[in-house]
């Protein structure tokens, strides 16, 4: 496989719409914010920084930030654009991960697909009196919409169930 290529235990984020979606090994989650940009630096060696974050709110509330970008505590720690060094990857098998908890960001480092699916799958189920996203609240009518034929899953087959399961507010 490809350094970019995607695989059980990478991960990405991918747009499908209007709809951001961090892309966690085989499974899937709506993101509340992406952000990617290259920024030219002259006065390094590299000129070239990229930046690459995306944020989940699951059904609780709970919101983590996921960074992979030029530097960060990813596959793309030690990959400047520059020469003697590996190339940059947008599909790395490890990532940044920040938890909001309390007003403060508490960090995760090198944090697998697995791990992250797991860490994910775990806080929604934790207690929190900060409001769930939007499309929780009203019963999942907000949801990101179901893409024309279904959710693609890792099998190939379609679902009108999301890859992340049924929302826990929905009848």
């Amino acid at each position: 496989m490809s350094d970019d290529g995607l695989g059980s235990e990478t991960i990405h984020a991918e747009r499908e719409g209007a709809v951001w979606w961090l892309h966690v090994g085989d499974r899937r989650w709506p993101c509340s914010e992406h952000f990617s940009e290259d920024v030219i630096i002259p006065t390094t060696a590299a000129n070239l920084y990229r930046v690459r974050r995306a944020r989940v709110m699951v059904e609780s509330g709970w919101e983590l930030s996921v960074a992979w970008g030029t530097g960060t505590y990813s596959s793309n720690r030690d990959r400047p654009e520059s020469d003697g060094y590996r190339p940059f990857t947008e599909t790395p098998t490890h990532v940044d991960v920040a938890v909001l908890w309390d007003g403060r960001w508490e960090p995760c480092s090198m944090v697998t697909a697995s791990e992250l699916n797991d860490m994910i799958v775990q806080m929604a189920t934790w207690p929190s009196d900060i409001a769930p996203p939007s499309w929780a609240i009203e019963g999942g009518s907000a949801r990101p919409g179901v893409p024309a034929g279904g959710y693609p899953r890792a099998s190939g087959e379609a679902s009108e169930v999301p890859p992340n399961g049924p929302s826990q507010y929905e009848e």
